[in-house]
């Protein structure tokens, strides 16, 4: 069995103190994960604080122009990015790495007219990729059977599918949040566990009330919530939107001490050229607790005047 243990390191109270030496406003500061090709272009992780304070603004995925310059049809690849964090944004947050996954018309985990369109699956992990790897190592193949319809896809298997599939505290899941059921392939995923995810939020778009732009469940394994899932169409991406933010529910009981995000955000960057996946509206848990609440701010308020002064002792020589 794999126990998953996410409590942060708090930072120094040093690093602390120094992150607090101002409250003045200023510019922020983004930093920049390693670079990955999709498609045409790139992908590649962000992480945006204050850039006088420290305090955490934003963590998501970026894409440039060329990345959303990819296959369509029911014969184009699906195509998957892990992505690391940059050294800024490694411990700063509750995230430990990110994903994205680009996906063509074809699959899909709703009506085929509705769901079954280009987009772009973006996950963030309160696991290591370590961790990930030891969720389900020794998946098989599951075929199921619904009226006339057969499928067969990878799925976590015995012992590994009891864990994978670990029923959470009720405190764990949101209100309204239900369970996946068996039958579907986001039931038991390898590397990832089971999905939680509130029906009142795909029902309008399936019926066809609203457009499906975006949407997002969540990920639970051994009954620890474990990731943040996030899709967005590709023709919503290609609409460049200007900053469009979104609600994401909050359980009661968190894996672990930390900052965690309540909103996310599509956004089109022109400056950059860069279509934006970003997470905000950072929560601290627990939520009376100064020292984990400046986690963040501590460890990037330290790094940006670190290189504040090499930049100084460079301008001096």
């Amino acid at each position: 069995m794999v126990t998953l243990n996410n409590n942060l390191v708090v930072a120094p109270l040093g690093a602390v103190l120094i992150a607090l030496g101002t409250v003045t406003a200023a510019p922020a500061a983004t930093f920049y994960g390693e670079s990955q090709s999709l498609g045409e272009g790139s992908v590649r992780s962000y992480f945006t604080v204050d850039d006088n304070t420290g305090k955490v603004l934003e963590l998501g995925i970026s894409l440039t122009e060329g990345a959303l310059s990819v296959p369509t049809g029911n014969d184009a690849q699906e195509v998957s990015n892990e992505l690391s964090l940059s050294s800024e944004a490694s411990g700063a947050t509750a995230v430990q790495t990110a994903e994205v996954i680009y996906s063509p018309n074809s699959g899909g985990t709703g009506p085929e007219s509705v769901f079954t369109v280009p987009r772009y699956r973006f996950s963030f992990f309160y696991l290591s990729s370590e961790q990930r790897d030891q969720i389900c190592p020794n998946p098989g193949t599951v075929t199921y059977t619904f009226m006339d319809l057969v499928s067969s896809y990878t799925s976590c298997v015995g012992d590994e599918l009891a864990q994978a599939v670990k029923t959470p505290e009720p405190e764990a899941i949101p209100d309204g949040f239900q369970g996946f059921e068996a039958g579907n392939e986001l039931y038991a995923q390898p590397r990832y566990g089971t999905r939680y995810a509130d029906p009142s939020l795909f029902a309008p778009v399936a019926m066809g009330q609203v457009p499906f732009t975006s949407n997002y469940n969540y990920g639970y394994f051994d009954g620890q919530w474990s990731f943040a899932y996030i899709v967005v169409t590709k023709d919503f991406l290609e609409s460049k939107p200007d900053g469009v933010v979104n609600s994401l529910a909050q359980p009661e009981k968190y894996p672990g001490d930390g900052i965690y995000p309540t909103e996310y955000v599509v956004t089109y960057d022109s400056t950059t050229e860069e279509y934006r996946l970003g997470l905000r509206g950072w929560k601290t848990v627990p939520e009376n607790s100064p020292a984990v609440g400046l986690l963040g701010l501590g460890l990037c308020g330290a790094v940006l005047l670190g290189k504040k002064k090499l930049k100084k002792l460079k301008l001096a020589s």
